[in-house]
């Protein structure tokens, strides 16, 4: 934060850009102690949770809500009785960097930049705290989904139409960002570049715009969100469906309610083509993606190593896992994508 201020303190003849990221909040929770002090831990509020959530999932569902690798089980957090010193450390974070940002806007209001700066803010993902058991981030539910989202333009320079502290309820997307700051730059990204500009929505946040978005988390598993649903496809072809304006916990699945079939029809159509991998094949505790040329196997165990953001392939270490899999599809040949080997 110091650097960034010595450089918004600086003068400058040409257009410059600074890209300030903060860890928090993220692991470890630690944070000035004024901060935590601002959150006693006997006085906050748990976010809602529901008896046998996870009842109505597929077992895909079940696994991306109880996995370990982002921050430990619900369960151990439970029952050392540490739920509210969590959020109390998680929500310090957040207040301290608060703080930070504080402290790069007052510099920039006090620079000589204060009137030709863009201000952009946004998160990488967002969080669970305990909702569908849940602790961290690689799901494809609203708490894991959704991050917060400003751009603030230079009042020299903004759109004509723009209002301070308006809001857009338009599904946007993070990959439409690099494309924004591009054109706000004044070199407008190339059309092989995914993402669109938001300078259309900053203008007018009513302006015709996509009626969803999409999220991948792992490979095969998408979430389509849309102003009011939230259909989430997995590897396997399990799914969800969630009307996020009568249930905006996320708590009652959808997908096997006849009333609904055309949504879900309608969802499902906006999945992006999957058209790197010919089979995702669930065997077991195992996840194996077939590339579509040709290539070896990927696999990743689910259960015993908890391997769901699969950063690493581990066919290697299972070979009889593959030998398996590969000798189940050469006698049973199909152009379907998504398998359950029984």
């Amino acid at each position: 934060v110091g650097w960034c201020i010595k450089q918004l303190k600086s003068e400058r003849k040409k257009p410059f850009f600074i890209g300030m990221g903060f860890h928090l909040p993220h692991q470890p929770l630690y944070a000035p102690k004024r901060f935590h002090d601002m959150y006693p831990s006997a006085t906050v509020k748990l976010p809602p949770s529901m008896a046998n959530d996870l009842d109505d999932l597929s077992r895909a569902g079940r696994d991306y809500a109880l996995i370990t690798t982002p921050s430990g089980a619900h369960a151990t957090v439970v029952k050392y009785g540490q739920w509210r010193n969590a959020v109390s450390s998680y929500l310090a974070t957040v207040s301290f960097v608060d703080h930070l940002i504080g402290k790069l806007l007052g510099a920039l209001r006090e620079s000589s930049h204060a009137d030709n700066t863009w201000i952009v803010l946004w998160s990488d993902h967002g969080w669970h705290l305990g909702e569908k058991e849940h602790w961290g981030k690689a799901t494809g539910w609203h708490r894991s989904t959704r991050v917060p989202l400003l751009i603030v333009p230079p009042a020299s320079v903004a759109p004509d139409g723009f209002e301070p502290g308006t809001i857009c309820a338009r599904p946007v997307n993070l990959i439409d960002l690099f494309p924004t700051l591009a054109e706000i730059s004044g070199h407008p990204a190339g059309a092989e570049i995914a993402g669109r500009s938001l300078l259309p929505l900053i203008a007018n946040p009513q302006a015709k715009w996509s009626d969803h978005t999409v999220t991948t988390f792992g490979r095969g598993n998408h979430a389509i969100s849309t102003p009011r649903w939230r259909y989430i496809q997995y590897f396997d072809g399990s799914a969800e469906l969630y009307d996020r304006k009568t249930d905006p916990n996320e708590w009652d699945n959808l997908i096997g309610n006849s009333d609904h079939r055309e949504i879900v029809e309608r969802l499902r159509s906006k999945l992006p083509p999957e058209k790197r991998w010919k089979h995702f094949i669930r065997y077991g505790d195992f996840k194996a993606v077939v590339p579509a040329d040709g290539g070896s196997m990927l696999l990743f165990n689910h259960a015993v190593e908890n391997h769901l953001e699969e950063r690493n392939d581990e066919s290697k270490k299972y070979p009889k896992v593959v030998a398996q899999i590969t000798k189940w599809l050469k006698a049973h040949p199909t152009d379907q994508q998504r398998i359950v080997m029984e």
